[in-house]
């Protein structure tokens, strides 16, 4: 089972901004997923899973810190991550 950690602080901005606060993104990783490299900030590497929860596509970022997953946000995805979400998942 995998560990999470976030900021509650963050968890509650991200769910004023997107609807969906981190605790709720932990789900993501219950269902078929696919993650892809996001980008290196400062010095840490920064990684976003897509996945389809209740029929929509929502797209989460996050970091590894040890074997604990750090949630940064989440949010509804857009048609371009909907589309590689799909595209990954038939191959």
């Amino acid at each position: 089972m995998e560990r999470f950690e976030f900021d509650p602080q963050k968890s509650a901005l991200n769910d004023k901004r997107h609807g969906v606060d981190l605790e709720w993104a932990q789900r993501l990783w219950d269902v078929t997923h696919v993650i892809v490299p996001a980008k290196d900030v400062v010095g840490e590497s920064r990684f976003l899973i897509l996945a389809k929860v209740f029929d929509k596509c929502y797209a989460a970022v996050f970091t590894r810190r040890g074997e604990t997953i750090r949630l940064i946000s989440c949010h509804r995805a857009d048609s371009r991550l909907e589309r590689i979400y799909e595209s990954s998942i038939q191959n």
